[in-house]
């Protein structure tokens, strides 16, 4: 199992015990809590991991004031993340801060990093290829005969000469063509990007829309304008402008479409926009991180 296989699988854990600690006498969420654990050993073991994170925050009733969840829902997520960014700062050859930053590869070719994301620059005398930890990238690139490669994840997105966006949300990963057109691949699996499409693929079926190829990695601008776009997509824009990882504890909530226009100088707030327009609330502790929970009209 790969590191995001685990961050994925202990996130959905965490989702699922924060709605069971609300309510740890519904016989739904006992169910589903059992038949999570029930799934295998890297289940199991996640559950545990989650529940020793709210034995520290030292609640061990229901939890009835607000403030009592954040802190438990930000311990649950430093658990897990904690180490992850000195990691990455570790490894990585560029780091936006809590901005979008433009650098040039050492292949010559241009890259603008969202805020809060992060790469490493693998080119050599072989190949073009880079390497997106986190984050998201909109990538010029040079038309020379020598393929440019964009690794993210368990992804490969491969061009020639072209301009388009990359960005990781949770397991999947988003690419929007601006110019040209991209190749993605994940093991055996292959399809096409245009210029003016884009594609969110994590596991079947993919989402596969057409856009206005102004509209690509839109977060180079002030404003976020959201047509169509995931829940999911908008509040990891908005987490990379936020202290802390920004978690969704309901999986259907992070797939729901949303539109509207949001603020990227003011992330807190539009995040809190964002989940008021599904009715769910951003639970928050400062410089640690927010979990999203309730929500679908």
């Amino acid at each position: 199992m790969t590191e995001q296989d685990k961050e994925v699988l202990f996130k959905e854990a965490a989702g699922i015990y924060l709605r069971y600690r609300q309510n740890p006498e519904d016989a739904g969420l006992i169910a589903e809590r059992d038949a999570f654990i029930a799934r295998g050993v890297a289940e199991a073991h996640a559950w545990k991991r989650v529940e020793g994170a709210w034995r520290m925050t030292g609640v061990q009733k229901k939890p009835k004031p607000l403030l009592s969840i954040a802190i438990a829902a930000s311990l649950l997520i430093l658990s897990y993340f904690a180490v992850e960014p000195l990691r990455i700062f570790v490894i990585a050859d560029h780091i936006s801060d809590d901005r979008p930053f433009a650098v040039t590869l050492s292949s010559g070719d241009l890259v603008t990093l969202d805020a809060g994301s992060a790469l490493i620059d693998e080119t050599n005398g072989v190949a073009r290829d880079v390497r997106l930890l986190r984050g998201a990238g909109y990538f010029d690139v040079q038309t020379t005969g020598q393929a440019f490669a964009v690794m993210a994840g368990d992804f490969s997105i491969e061009v020639l000469g072209t301009k388009f966006e990359v960005a990781r949300v949770g397991d999947a990963v988003q690419v929007a063509v601006h110019e040209g057109r991209v190749a993605v691949t994940k093991g055996e699996d292959r399809m096409e990007v245009a210029a003016g499409e884009m594609v969110i693929w994590s596991e079947d079926p993919r989402s596969f829309d057409k856009m206005d190829v102004e509209s690509v990695a839109v977060w180079r601008f002030p404003r976020l304008v959201a047509s169509g776009l995931t829940f999911a997509h908008v509040a990891a824009t908005l987490d990379r402008r936020i202290a802390g990882p920004v978690v969704i504890a309901d999986p259907a909530l992070a797939e729901a479409k949303v539109s509207g226009t949001f603020d990227l100088e003011r992330p807190m707030v539009s995040l809190r926009n964002l989940a008021a327009s599904q009715s769910a609330t951003v639970l928050a502790v400062p410089a640690l991180g927010a979990v999203i929970i309730g929500g679908q009209n």
